[in-house]
């Protein structure tokens, strides 16, 4: 029998109870990932917080296996202090300048996207309705960098939503991209 469509049961998403139940393991890579967690170096406008809710989602992610969580908390961590990455991705998002953007401009000539607005439990729902636009056109106005560079404010800003919804709620809340490829080819 599927569970499409079924809510997962609040116990299964409260923040408290995973914070309880994987403490050691937050508090291991707390101490391994302390040169990279360094809260003091960060920028609170534009910065996540990395606290026990950030370590939790990669525990969560790397199914407990700490060595994996702590190879992609420092991947992250080292992506993000990248300064082109602060200035053009991090930043535009943090100040919701991102939107209003040349390059998302230029992005949504061609495609029809957009945040459709929360989901029955908070979380955001992104969509991208190729079928609808002319993707095929995308890099007449747009390099492959800056194509990649709208791809990672994307991310970041429905990351962001979670992230916010989620300390909000005391509950888990997950972001969905919703990609219609209708009527698209993938061929020439």
């Amino acid at each position: 029998k599927s569970d499409v469509g079924k809510l997962p049961k609040a116990q299964e998403r409260d923040v408290n109870s995973k914070l309880l139940k994987y403490k050691d393991s937050i508090e291991k890579l707390k101490a391994s990932c302390s040169d990279v967690l360094n809260a003091s170096e960060c920028d609170p406008e534009l910065d996540l917080i990395y606290d026990d809710l950030f370590i939790l989602r990669y525990v969560l992610s790397k199914k407990n296996d700490l060595k994996k969580a702590e190879a992609a908390i420092r991947e992250c961590c080292r992506w993000r202090a990248d300064p082109d990455v602060r200035k053009n991705i991090l930043k535009p998002v943090a100040d919701n300048s991102w939107w209003d953007s040349a390059t998302f401009g230029a992005f949504k000539k061609h495609m029809c996207t957009g945040v459709l607005g929360s989901q029955v439990d908070g979380g955001c729902l992104f969509y991208i309705r190729d079928g609808l636009g002319q993707p095929n056109t995308v890099f007449e106005s747009l390099t492959v960098e800056q194509f990649m560079q709208v791809g990672f404010q994307s991310r970041e800003y429905i990351y962001r939503w979670c992230d916010t919804e989620t300390r909000r709620l005391g509950r888990f809340v997950k972001g969905i991209f919703v990609m219609d490829m209708n009527k698209v080819k993938l061929t020439q």
